[in-house]
């Protein structure tokens, strides 16, 4: 019994080391492409998102950092006018213009939504089901649909655990999205 009970307790901490070694790889890669990007100024991509995050909860079309907050958050970009995400569309281009990071550049996205997590997930031996895998399938499908297919954002959002959710490496992308949906608002 005993035993039994120290075996998990080793599974458990090796899984939890591995899954912050996996995102420490993410932030490692992340940082590489930041670095290469020919920028205005340096900065941190996890604040830059974070930054954002509170744009949103600032100007009342985030209620909060949760999944189903993000999950209204999309559907207000859906359906609201240009007009009326007006003061959140300039929150979000006052930050771009600080940092010098234009969120709509796709070759970013490709980094920071496929190219960086894959390569974690493949250097770490991360597993099938993580919601790092989800991640990177679910947004390698929005970015096939220019961005715009709803269902598979709502996807991404159920895919993505709690706990995960709770961190910003896995949150980042989500804004990084929400951030290209409003931008791309008509």
């Amino acid at each position: 019994m005993v035993r039994n009970i120290v075996l998990v307790i080793i599974l458990l901490s090796s899984s939890c080391h591995s899954q912050q070694v996996v995102e420490e790889k993410i932030k490692e890669c992340v940082k590489e492409v930041m670095n290469d990007g020919n920028f205005l100024n340096s900065f941190d991509f996890y604040e830059l998102m974070e930054d954002c995050e509170n744009a949103f909860i600032e100007t009342g079309i985030l209620s909060n950092a949760t999944k189903e907050a993000y999950s209204s958050l999309f559907e207000q970009i859906k359906a609201e006018s240009r007009k009326d995400l007006l003061e959140t569309i300039n929150a979000i281009l006052s930050i771009e213009d600080k940092s010098g990071f234009y969120f709509s550049v796709y070759e970013y996205h490709v980094n920071l939504f496929y190219r960086c997590p894959y390569y974690a997930l493949v250097t770490e031996k991360n597993e099938i089901d993580s919601t790092l895998y989800w991640q990177i399938e679910f947004l390698k499908r929005i970015m096939d649909s220019s961005y715009l297919d709803t269902s598979l954002t709502k996807q991404l959002l159920s895919v993505t655990r709690n706990e995960d959710f709770s961190k910003m490496v896995y949150r980042a992308p989500i804004i990084l999205l929400a951030i290209i949906n409003l931008l791309n608002k008509k």
